[in-house]
């Protein structure tokens, strides 16, 4: 490697360059495109992790929605809730719903009273679907187990789930005998995989089982005679 003192050549970045680092302007813009990443890079962190549940995703949903509709461009801000209800549209959207209704803290408090079609008459509707297409029968006792719920009857009160370390999986596997048909619809509901993070992991795990030189391997039997 040549030695750039003993040939008496320095480093210089081309003009081009060093007018672009030494605008202001610029640097505004990469501040305010670092301001438009921390909201996704905060979801992400959330969403990626093993624990991540669909009441996280909608809640993503409408933190990215709060962000744009203060944004200071109303156009950008616009143009990026266009892209997340188109987004939002590719969802099965009565899942993620039925996730806020089912979670013991939230239920029904963050949502819009304005909007029609969203009430806990529609949950029980929604609940009931996905109760026959998952265990193949007709429920019976789940609208009553739907409004228990509701009215925060015992055990469904949050005493309870602050006691469950704030758990909603654990705590719906816990009482899941106090509601013999929206428990086991509970469970699955929580218990479905909003990312692929722990499917990559297991690949990389079993990268070191199962690789090229050990799938070579053949197996062979020693017979031995006594």
């Amino acid at each position: 490697m040549r030695n750039l003192r003993t040939n008496e050549r320095s480093l210089v970045l081309p003009d081009d360059v060093c007018q672009i680092i030494n605008n202001e302007e610029w640097w505004g813009y990469v501040e305010e495109l670092k301001n438009l990443m921390k909201p996704f890079a905060r979801c992400l962190d959330k969403l990626q992790a093993d624990k991540a549940q669909l009441h996280d995703v909608i809640l993503s949903f409408g933190y990215f929605v709060q962000i744009y509709k203060n944004h200071h461009d109303q156009e950008f801000g616009a143009c990026m809730i266009n892209r997340i209800e188109k987004r939002w549209n590719s969802w099965e959207q009565t899942l993620l719903i039925i996730s806020i209704f089912l979670h013991p803290t939230l239920k029904d408090t963050i949502f819009n009273d304005s909007i029609p079609n969203l009430t806990w008459v529609d949950l029980g509707r929604w609940v009931a679907y996905y109760y026959v297409v998952w265990f193949k029968k007709r429920p019976h006792n789940l609208l009553s187990e739907i409004e228990n719920f509701r009215r925060k009857k015992f055990p469904f009160s949050e005493p309870y789930y602050s006691m469950l370390s704030n758990d909603v999986k654990k705590f719906w596997s816990y009482f899941s005998t106090h509601a013999k048909e929206l428990g086991p619809v509970a469970i699955r509901l929580y218990g479905i995989c909003t990312n692929s993070a722990s499917v990559e992991r297991l690949w990389s795990s079993m990268g070191f089982l199962h690789n090229i030189r050990r799938n070579k391997l053949k197996v062979f039997f020693i017979l031995t005679f006594c």
